[in-house]
């Protein structure tokens, strides 16, 4: 209850997760029904171009909007940037 109603009244950033927890996504899903429309994100780590392109639609499909990075040390800065 608790992670479901941060999911619904914050915005969350979701740092060192792949998004394919079964009970996150659940939760978000629930969100999104009750009629949430924030925004949440995740930092997400580029495979190739074909992983970007179906995981974006998959995440935002379920609110959460992908940040991609290409390397580890730009997660740093990529929260820095987001914080401002």
């Amino acid at each position: 209850m608790i992670q479901l109603s941060m999911l619904m009244a914050k915005t969350v950033l979701f740092v060192g997760m792949s998004m394919t927890d079964p009970n996150i996504i659940r939760l978000l899903k629930k969100a999104r029904e009750a009629g949430v429309l924030n925004w949440h994100y995740a930092l997400m780590k580029v495979e190739n171009e074909e992983y970007v392109i179906s995981q974006t639609k998959r995440l935002r499909a379920i609110g959460v909007d992908p940040v991609w990075y290409k390397e580890y040390c730009d997660i740093p800065r990529i929260i820095q940037r987001l914080s401002v």
